[in-house]
């Protein structure tokens, strides 16, 4: 099982937006993230 999430909070420049998965680490959003970590694209660490 897995949830997703979302919120944008503000207005103008004082924005903060966060997109949120919450789930097992050996179920399919603890692959995703593994996935993500091992491959980085140029510029991004």
């Amino acid at each position: 099982m897995y949830l997703i999430g979302e919120a944008l909070v503000g207005e103008g420049n004082e924005v903060s937006h966060i997109d949120l998965l919450i789930g097992d680490k050996d179920g399919p959003v603890g692959e995703a993230f593994a996935a993500g970590l091992s491959n980085l694209s140029t510029g991004h660490t």
